[in-house]
């Protein structure tokens, strides 16, 4: 069948076509095309006339949850549907089984040549040398358990697919009027003249009155609101919960020294230096005069070679590449200088300036070293092992104190913590460097009351943990007479904040009536042209509703107030700049670029969901969960 589609030539439809399928490729996982559907019973999702069961619906979706997984640091099943991941992929499923009854209602086929030039591309079926060869192709498809006819007639639909989204996107185009408004939008640039009002020199109030105080704490509840605190009990195992458990036989040990013996020997090392000179004579010239009494370093450097060269440093008689060398520089008893030796280098003097001796292994010193290791390694994989346990206990409707006494994992009771894990006396619940601690926490307050959490794996860590709900503590307005302190300087605070924005607006009516900044205020600075991405004062607290004010104002001299951190900015607008011609055009390719793939997005989201509501979808939600 592919060699009756051979011969004809590829078109530029094809080359888009195949880079869609590409980017299909990376999104399903290549085992979509290469793997046959399996039968189910159960109908779990209709879109249209297509009916699919939990087994295809499982095929289809589980690539890409995998990828999503990964993509989010491995999490597990259970916090990928709860992070809606599940949903995500189901939603690009049933868009993909939208398209492709569009696509066949439309009469979108994929001719043969298409069809083709795909294949023959598809790195999936090339051999070494990068082209495409067909019994390579046979054989994986063969291994995948698909038929030729199979796998084409399947391709085929996805081409066909892929063409209708060329279609819909091909026709999202982005009009110059709006692309030259949306540069100089981002491309002006403002300068304003300005002055902070530091919340340091705001005055300080009179006392209030404690019915004041009362009244205050009364509106404000928000301020003075203890938030939720759960508490429960937190089960954890670790190797350090099962390292106990592990049994270590003599045989064990000894076979463990056997296999690591190079651990624990210690080969002779000698600090050795070394000259170098090209003939014999040199070489024995050398030996006479340092026989004579002449330092070893001296004679080296007369001979000609450099001073740092000369130190080949403490080395083993393994580290030295030439067997010559290494057999005359080891075979000196003591400290001393060795006879010229010949290598392919050239003739070596070497002077054993000292001896480290050797240590033999020894059993019962690497025992307890071993013994260490192989109880850590056994544990790593108890706790695995007792984790599959744990998660069957819990699936069966056992609680966390079966499953830790089946395995023997901690359990530890959790005092009332809020979402950043502090007491209500602001203590922390559970340590800071607690391993997991962010998965507790998350997780502490995404259970239900009375309820144990599915087992959780902390990365990094080789531990498990699991929380089982117990006392919540609602979320509640501490009364007036245990958060008095608090109230009074949140009161102080407040009146300090009022008393800064009168000051603002009355500064800023001044100006706006006629009176110049700096006169008013001799501190005043005028700021660097900004753009709306940029700073109106990078020294100060940042100021958004300020700097916003200022580019919505439609003219030089508006003044505009707002926070900026604790403090107050009162700014006169003083220049606009828009962007020159040469900026606008720099930065019109990539704008036009940008907005037209966000059209096309936008184009081919808003068919996808016509098209579902054109074919309805249903789905058996029960049964999905249990799939996910």
């Amino acid at each position: 069948m592919l060699q009756a589609m051979r011969g004809r030539g590829a078109t530029w439809v094809a080359r888009i076509l195949f880079s869609l399928l590409a980017l299909s490729f990376l999104g399903w996982g290549i085992t979509d095309y290469l793997r046959p559907a399996t039968p189910g019973t159960q109908t779990v999702l209709t879109v249209g006339d297509r009916k699919l069961n939990g087994m295809e619906v499982q095929r289809l979706l589980g690539p890409q949850l995998d990828q999503l997984r990964a993509m989010f640091g491995g999490i597990d099943r259970e916090q990928a549907k709860r992070f809606g991941l599940v949903d995500q992929a189901m939603d690009q499923l049933v868009a993909r089984l939208t398209i492709d009854q569009e696509a066949a209602k439309l009469g979108l086929l994929t001719s043969d040549d298409v069809l083709r030039q795909t294949i023959q591309t598809n790195p999936a079926f090339a051999a070494a040398n990068g082209q495409f060869d067909r019994a390579r192709f046979a054989a994986v498809l063969a291994q995948a358990g698909y038929t030729e006819a199979g796998f084409l007639a399947q391709l085929r639909g996805d081409l066909s697919r892929a063409a209708l989204t060329i279609a819909v996107a091909s026709g999202a185009d982005v009009p110059d009027e709006v692309i030259s408004r949306l540069l100089t939008y981002r491309l002006e640039k403002r300068a304003a003249e300005y002055v902070y009002l530091d919340p340091a020199a705001a005055p300080v109030p009179a006392a209030p009155s404690e019915e004041a105080l009362a009244t205050f704490h009364k509106d404000n509840p928000a301020l003075f609101t203890a938030p939720e605190r759960r508490g429960g009990k937190l089960l954890v195992l670790d190797t350090a919960a099962v390292v106990d458990q592990v049994k270590i036989s003599d045989k064990d040990l000894r076979d463990a020294f056997e296999t690591r013996i190079e651990e624990f020997q210690q080969p002779e090392r000698r600090l050795i230096e070394q000259m170098l000179v090209n003939d014999e004579a040199a070489a024995k010239a050398a030996a006479e005069k340092i026989n004579g009494g002449a330092e070893f370093a001296t004679v080296a450097v007369e001979a000609g070679q450099s001073a740092d060269s000369i130190a080949l440093g403490e080395i083993t008689k393994a580290d030295l590449p030439d067997a010559a060398l290494a057999d005359a520089a080891f075979a000196v008893p003591q400290p001393g200088v060795t006879a010229p030796v010949k290598t392919a280098f050239g003739w070596h003097l070497l002077r054993i300036v000292s001896i480290t001796p050797g240590v033999d292994a020894n059993f019962e010193t690497a025992k307890p070293i071993l013994e260490a290791s192989i109880r850590q390694d056994r544990a790593l994989d108890l706790i695995f092992e007792r984790s599959n346990k744990i998660e069957d206990l819990l699936s069966a409707g056992g609680s966390l104190d079966d499953a830790a006494a089946a395995t023997g994992a901690r359990l530890t009771d959790l005092p009332p913590v809020d979402r950043r894990g502090l007491t209500a006396a602001g203590t922390p619940g559970l340590a800071e460097e607690f391993p997991g601690r962010p998965q507790v926490l998350t997780t502490l307050f995404a259970t239900e009351t009375g309820k144990s959490s599915r087992l959780i794996e902390v990365k990094g860590n080789n531990s498990f943990l699991a929380v089982r709900v117990g006392e919540i503590v609602a979320a509640a307005v501490q009364p007036f007479d245990t958060v008095r302190d608090a109230v009074l300087t949140a009161w102080t605070d407040a009146q300090k904040d009022k008393a800064l924005a009168d000051q603002a607006e009355t500064l800023a009516n001044a100006v706006r009536g006629g009176k110049a900044l700096a006169d008013l205020v001799p501190a005043a600075r005028t700021s660097a042209p900004f753009d709306r991405r940029g700073l109106l004062a990078p020294d100060l607290p940042p100021a958004p509703t300020v700097q916003t004010g200022l580019f919505d104002a439609p003219a030089v001299g508006a003044v505009v107030t707002g926070k900026a951190g604790s403090g107050y900015i009162v700014a006169r607008l003083a220049a606009i700049t828009p962007p020159s011609a040469e900026e606008a055009e720099a930065a019109r390719t990539a704008l036009k670029g940008e907005l037209t793939e966000q059209a096309r997005n936008d184009a081919i989201a808003a068919v996808r969901q016509a098209l579902q509501n054109r074919y309805k979808v249903s789905q058996d939600r029960a049964a999905l969960d249990k799939l996910f």
